[in-house]
């Protein structure tokens, strides 16, 4: 595979994927954004938004980045 530089808006790229743009379940699978490595995914949330049903992955680990 070529190697690509890909570009665009992660809101607008994750819409049909619940905020998620790049993962294994990005298709077609020679997109660079496909892959089993790593998942990554777009949100933003209101001031004082609180959730109580975060998913369990205990193979998994996450990094939060929030800006303001």
């Amino acid at each position: 595979m070529q190697p690509k530089v890909v570009y665009g808006n992660a809101a607008v790229e994750g819409v049909n994927h619940w905020g998620w743009f790049m993962g294994h379940f990005i298709t077609p699978e020679d997109d660079p954004r496909s892959t089993e490595m790593l998942e990554v995914k777009w949100a933003v949330h209101k001031a004082g938004e609180s959730r109580t049903d975060w998913a369990v992955n205990n193979q998994a680990a996450t990094l939060s980045i929030f800006i303001h």
